[in-house]
């Protein structure tokens, strides 16, 4: 076999192993575009400076969608506020601009209230069940 043969197989592998390791990872998150957010996700959206629903239930896998329609950034982020570290995972780690989304899988069950980082009154609360 000629060298660079090897050498793509050997990238190949690599990469499907750092495919299989993203996806196989806790928890998966993503910002994307509202025409993307796939049918079986949950939406909360920030509209008139509130997350509608403010609370929800979910199942343990399912992926909730951000989408933010409230015309200015945000950033939906696990509680305490600032630090984030009741569930650190739950932060996309900077603002979400305005007509976008932020997905997030919840892998853990439990209640987990948020907040929106840049104005903590915006809250809310997802309970995770098995």
């Amino acid at each position: 076999m000629k060298k660079g043969s090897l050498w793509l197989l050997l990238i190949l592998a690599l990469g499907c192993v750092g495919w299989y390791m993203m996806r196989a990872g806790e928890p998966m998150q993503m910002v994307t575009t509202p025409d993307a957010i796939p049918a079986e996700a949950v939406r909360i959206v920030l509209r008139d400076d509130m997350f509608q629903p403010s609370s929800i239930s979910i199942k343990k896998g399912v992926w909730v969608a951000f989408v933010n329609q409230n015309g200015d950034f945000f950033w939906p982020a696990s509680d305490l506020h600032p630090t984030h570290d009741i569930y650190p995972e739950f932060d996309p780690l900077e603002p979400v601009a305005s007509g976008m989304v932020w997905m997030f899988r919840f892998n853990k069950v439990g209640v987990w209230e948020f907040h929106d980082h840049l104005r903590s009154s915006r809250r809310g609360a997802i309970t995770v069940t098995e």
